[in-house]
């Protein structure tokens, strides 16, 4: 499939303009084992969507704050940008884990712009875009996703669903996602208290995100896939169903050393525990009463 034509960004917000936002560490950058099924699959997956009013923004750092390993391009690299002409590399300031959004939040001044963040170690349905503004165009101020925690619906199951929040039959609130399903958010979402309040707090992208925008008033939804539905039917099937390879994730792809790289690697984790809360973002949901379960 070749470059996406895309059209004017937002054309009476039928058609709005989305960025799918994404980074990565120069250990993934150069992983010289997988090659094609690496960080490469991964953005051919996003770059080859079905919805054509998008770019993909691919953020890099000039080093890694964590390794101290430069970020060197790829040839590879050059050859998507030649090919894909949506698809952009951006060389940021590196925020750790949320540099796959940050810097494009920064970047994006047209506040109906609908972010998506991904995670660079999966491969996305060719949907996956196209679902996400059909939610945006049904629900108004709200993020949307397929993975997160703690439901907030009136009716709940009362079994574990009501605490791993993925593969379900009808939307549901939830207390934070995880943006390795993709979360997406419209850019108008992220005020300046984002950035003097918020950034830098924890190294968690999810957590950063799902505590801003709660306090915000702006609710979390994790979102059914249709064709999905007919599979989870009971709790059992739900057991059986619910799994990483779930829309809009078809598969992993395949990075070197992913359990030691990233968010996972040990010298981040030494600095912060993974999923971590900041005192300061608890005191804020008491105040705002905003129910928060770790």
């Amino acid at each position: 499939m070749g470059p996406s034509k895309r059209i004017s960004k937002n054309i009476m917000n039928n058609n709005p303009f989305v960025i799918v936002s994404l980074s990565t560490v120069p250990e993934r950058l150069h992983d010289n084992i997988y090659g094609e099924y690496g960080v490469k699959k991964t953005l051919i997956t996003l770059c080859e969507q079905s919805y054509k009013n998008y770019e993909v923004h691919f953020n890099l750092p000039e080093f890694s704050k964590v390794t101290n390993i430069p970020y060197v391009l790829p040839e590879w690299l050059g050859e998507l940008q030649s090919k894909y002409e949506h698809f952009k590399v951006h060389r940021t300031e590196d925020f750790g884990p949320p540099t796959k959004i940050v810097p494009t939040i920064m970047r994006v001044s047209d506040p109906e712009t609908i972010l998506i963040a991904v995670d660079d170690d999966l491969i996305y349905h060719t949907d996956m875009v196209q679902e996400h503004v059909n939610h945006h165009q049904e629900i108004d101020n709200a993020a949307f996703g397929y993975d997160g925690r703690d439901s907030q619906n009136e009716v709940k199951y009362n079994d574990l669903r009501d605490c791993w929040v993925n593969c379900v039959e009808i939307p549901t609130e939830v207390n934070w996602f995880q943006n390795y399903k993709s979360g997406s958010y419209k850019r108008k979402y992220f005020e300046s208290d984002f950035f003097e309040h918020f950034l830098n707090k924890t190294q968690c992208d999810d957590m950063l995100l799902s505590f801003y925008l709660r306090y915000k008033g702006i609710k979390l939804i994790v979102m059914p896939y249709k064709p999905d539905l007919d599979k989870i039917k009971t709790y059992q099937d739900w057991g059986a169903f619910q799994c990483v390879e779930t829309f809009p994730v078809i598969a992993n792809s395949g990075v070197v050393c992913t359990s030691t790289t990233g968010a996972n690697h040990p010298e981040l984790i030494k600095k912060e525990v993974k999923f971590y809360v900041p005192p300061l973002f608890v005191k804020w949901a008491i105040e705002k009463k905003i129910t928060y379960e770790e």
